[in-house]
Order: structure tokens, then C-alpha cells, then sequence
């Protein structure tokens, strides 16, 4: 048996709105449903932030533990104005059918009734995960690249947004998945480092506040370089520490492709699960909000 992957989301199953037939069992990737409100407002709200009741109800039940849910005009963990239509109140009905997902033979996204999908077990073998375990990073963050407009985010030498052709290091088609750890960021008084994602919360495309959650360290590392270090008890790859609270700019994460490294622009990455290694699950529960769900297709 099979299911359709259409690229909106409606009934209309015609060649037009078709854009592959996905088998049961395939694996695609998508954390955002298509919504609509009482007042008929329309937008995407993380799945994980949603409990079905029946049929196509749903109840907003934010799982940050938050009064408020955003919704979102696109499916994307863009911020900011031009991505909001507004904010659901804890416990508010919604109706939906459709969630936004990533099929990796697919250019772009397109849409998978909720009832076709559930979620991927952790044992289920995951060739991205191995993709992940690199550089020695304690818990490697996985994305998938998606520009809404183009095929593609540039993968560069620099953060920088210089697009010479000796920074540019290729495309990365939409669709791939990545890992990276650090984020390339500078504090208010212009020095530079990396910080690790998980210490990071993501206010804006470029703006960053290191975490204060229940169980984060009171300062973080900044580093000289996007990496782990053997050398860390002799602080040569650390540049400074940086209290928790303090707000930090950046906008490229340090990836590999499994073939090449460079910087990707955060806005042109989905965060995906991160599967820890068994390092990172005894010195840290923490788990970055912008997640993306592997979803199998049933």
C-alpha cells in the first residue's frame, strides 16, 4: 500500500497536486500541520505541541510547557513577524489534516495526511545518524537543508555572506541532511567563537541568548574553532566563557555533508531528531526545540 504526497494541502488528488506516491514504510521528515482556527485563521504548529482528540481535533498542549503557541504562515523555523499569523492559547481546539513533510527524492516539501504517519522508532536503522557521530561532537545536531525559494543553501569556506567563488564551496541540494554542532557568534562587544546549538536559544535568525533552562550550566565555552578538543583541560581551544543570559549574534552553523565541511545559513536548516551519544546521555538532557520529527509512512 501506498499514500500521497501532495504539494498542498487539500482532497485534490489529481496529476496537478500530485507530487509522488510514497510506499508504507518510507521514511520522510516533517515537525509542522497545516491548522485552522475557530476564527478560520489558518497557519503550521508543531505537531509535538498538539494532542489529537478525534478525527481531525486537536488540542494545543504546548510541550515547552508554554501559555501560548505560535503559529506559523510557513513551515519553517524562521522567526519573526513575517512568519506569524499568531499565537494559539493553551488548550485552544484546532483542526487539521495535513503536516508538512520532506521526502529525500524531493526537491521540496509537499503534504502527508496525519493519519498516514506515525513515528520512526529509535532502532530503526537511520543512515543519518551515522552521518551525525562526526568530529567527536557529544551530541551531533542533524538538519535538513530547505530554502523555500531556491534548490538549494550555498555551503561556504566562511561564515561570511561573501559568494565569491573562493568562499563558495557548492550547493547543497534542498533535502539533504547535514550535522553540525556549533554555531558561528559574536557578543555585543565584537569578539567571536562557537557555541555549541544546544546552549543556544534562537530569538531571531541572527539573534541568540545563551540557555537558562532548568539544568544549563551557568556559562558556556565559546571556542576558537567549530570542534571538540582532546586538549579542553588545557583551555587551548576555548577562547572565553560566556555567562548564561547573555544574547549573542550569528547566522551560519558549521556542518559536514559526509563529504565536505563549511557554513550554512541557520534560516536554510530544519533541525531534525538528534540521536546522543552515550557520552552526551549522561551529562546532558537537554534537547534542541527546533527538533524535527522522521516520520514513517503506514
Amino acid at each position: 500500500k501506498a499514500t500521497l504526497l501532495r504539494r498542498e494541502p487539500d482532497q485534490d488528488h489529481t496529476a496537478a497536486n500530485a507530487m509522488r506516491i510514497v510506499k508504507n514504510g518510507e521514511t520522510v521528515a516533517g515537525d509542522f500541520m497545516y491548522v485552522r482556527r475557530a476564527s478560520r485563521e489558518v497557519g503550521f504548529i508543531k505537531v509535538r505541541h498538539l494532542e489529537q482528540q478525534c478525527g481531525n481535533s486537536f488540542l494545543v498542549r504546548n510541550d515547552d510547557n508554554s501559555t501560548t503557541t505560535l503559529i506559523r504562515k510557513q513551515p519553517t523555523e524562521v522567526l519573526g513577524e513575517a512568519n506569524t499569523v499568531g499565537y494559539a492559547a493553551e488548550g485552544e481546539m484546532l483542526t487539521g489534516e495535513w503536516v508538512f513533510v520532506r521526502h529525500k527524492d524531493e526537491r521540496r516539501g509537499g503534504y502527508i495526511k496525519f493519519a498516514h504517519l506515525r513515528a520512526k522508532a529509535d532502532d530503526e536503522d537511520d543512515p543519518a545518524v551515522r552521518l551525525a557521530a562526526f568530529d567527536g561532537a557529544s551530541m551531533a545536531q542533524r538538519w535538513a537543508v530547505l530554502d523555500a525559494v531556491h534548490d538549494g543553501a550555498w555551503l561556504r569556506r566562511a561564515p561570511n555572506s561573501d559568494r565569491s567563488e573562493r568562499n563558495l564551496l557548492g550547493l547543497v541540494p534542498n533535502g539533504t541532511v547535514v550535522a553540525g554542532e556549533f554555531v558561528h557568534v559574536r557578543r555585543a562587544g565584537g569578539e567571536a567563537g562557537f557555541a555549541r546549538f544546544r546552549d543556544l536559544e534562537q530569538l531571531s535568525p541572527k539573534a541568540w541568548r545563551v540557555r537558562t533552562s532548568k539544568g544549563a550550566l551557568a556559562k558556556i565555552e565559546l571556542r576558537r574553532e567549530p570542534r571538540e578538543s582532546e586538549a579542553r583541560a588545557v583551555g587551548e581551544s576555548v577562547a572565553m566563557t560566556v555567562p548564561a543570559g547573555e544574547q549573542l549574534t550569528g547566522e551560519y552553523v558549521f556542518v559536514t555533508t559526509g563529504r565536505k565541511v563549511g557554513f550554512v545559513k541557520r534560516n536554510y536548516l530544519t533541525g531534525l531528531s538528534t540521536k546522543p551519544s552515550a557520552e552526551a546521555s549522561t551529562t546532558s538532557g537537554s534537547r534542541s526545540s527546533t527538533a524535527e520529527r522522521a516520520l514513517v509512512v503506514s
